[in-house]
């Protein structure tokens, strides 16, 4: 697919329309190659079985990495090096583009996907248990706006007494996703990381972006925390396990 649109891209050189696109296009479906290599770590762990949780970390780590390596850094690559009779002065022009695309683009669709299907995945659920129902009548009656009791304000209207109101809470709680690793923001992290070192130099602007967008993104991660995930369990550890080799490499 990379190759694909950047054969579009050269083909079209100069044509900033066609430049945007495929740099848009290019990073989705790098997104949902990711999401596609996630599945297919938890299916290749499932199958290995690894013997303690430590070597089920360190397997996860190292696979989404290199899978993420190969499906977001691989459209810089070919953008840098293919065609070989490209005008270096377009090249960098491209490269610039498609990082503008990475720094400011898919950061803010990919907090707006972080808090938004989590949000209704969790009032999914809620209309599933209150009205007995599928997925199907959960969404038609969040289409039709149609009241149900598990109305926050109505529901605690209700809630006399403390021990009403804390398993009201409890149950709403119960109702949102699980919040089961932070391999996925480490990874995010990471990639980010790679972006800046090796490519930063094309687009100056870009550590000024990381840096607003990490300051924005633990706000974010905090009222995800907070407001749209299960309470996670505290686990003890010593570091932050194979993102100390990655990160070093």
């Amino acid at each position: 697919v990379q190759t694909l649109l950047t054969y579009w891209r050269f083909k079209n050189i100069g044509d900033e329309v066609v430049s945007y696109a495929s740099s848009i296009i290019g990073v989705i479906a790098s997104v949902f190659f990711s999401y596609i290599f996630s599945k297919l770590v938890e299916l290749t762990n499932w199958l290995e079985n690894p013997r303690t949780d430590t070597d089920e970390e360190r397997l996860v780590v190292t696979k989404n990495f290199i899978f993420s390596f190969f499906s977001m850094y691989y459209s810089m690559f070919i953008i840098a090096l293919y065609p070989t009779d490209a005008n270096n002065v377009e090249r960098l022009k491209e490269l610039e583009v498609q990082m503008i695309i990475i720094c400011v683009v898919k950061p803010m669709v990919q907090n707006i996907q972080e808090l938004l299907i989590p949000y209704l995945k969790s009032k999914l659920r809620r209309r599933m248990d209150t009205l007995k129902t599928g997925y199907c009548g959960a969404i038609c009656s969040i289409l039709t706006c149609e009241t149900t009791p598990d109305d926050f304000n109505r529901a605690k209207d209700k809630a006399k007494t403390k021990e009403a109101m804390e398993g009201l809470l409890l149950w709403r709680e119960a109702q949102r996703e699980p919040y089961e690793t932070t391999a996925w923001d480490y990874l995010e992290i990471t990639l980010q990381l790679g972006y800046m070192v090796m490519f930063a130099t094309v687009f100056p602007w870009a550590p000024l972006c990381a840096f607003a967008y990490n300051i924005f993104e633990a706000k974010l991660d905090a009222m995800k925390l907070i407001r749209f995930s299960q309470r996670p369990i505290a686990k003890p550890c010593a570091g932050i396990g194979g993102w100390n080799v990655i990160i070093a490499v």
